[in-house]
């Protein structure tokens, strides 16, 4: 169902994409929850930190509305709404670690700055 709706208008740069190892994480993480056909869903909303001014809401769907943009990024999607866009527009989703520490990184060229965990930002 997303892939019949992939924004394809927008230059490579300012696609939101994840490298390799990320693709590889969020597909282990749907087979494992049987989320066949599933992509990873990029929001930002206003004031949810008190870190900084945004943060970032991240969520599996296999649905998306009229409204959404939606990325091809090593074999999956990844879809994000007009509004968040301009503060998502480059953004790369990064996964690493070992046994010992590992989790999602997200490198956002438009922040001016993020908090230590990563899950909010200013611009």
């Amino acid at each position: 169902m997303l892939e019949n709706n992939i924004t394809t208008t927008i230059s490579a740069h300012e696609q939101i994409s994840m490298t390799e190892t990320a693709a590889n994480y969020f597909s282990e993480e749907f087979t494992e929850k049987n989320l066949n056909g599933f992509g990873v869903r990029m929001r930002v909303v206003q004031g949810d930190c008190n870190c900084n001014d945004y943060s970032y809401q991240m969520e599996y769907t296999n649905e998306a509305e009229e409204s959404d943009m939606i990325f091809s990024s090593q074999g999956l999607s990844i879809i994000c709404d007009p509004k968040s866009y301009p503060f998502l527009k480059g953004l790369v989703l990064d996964y690493s670690g070992d046994e010992n520490s590992a989790g999602l990184r997200l490198i956002n060229p438009n922040a001016s700055k993020s908090c230590g965990c990563g899950s909010s930002f200013s611009v």
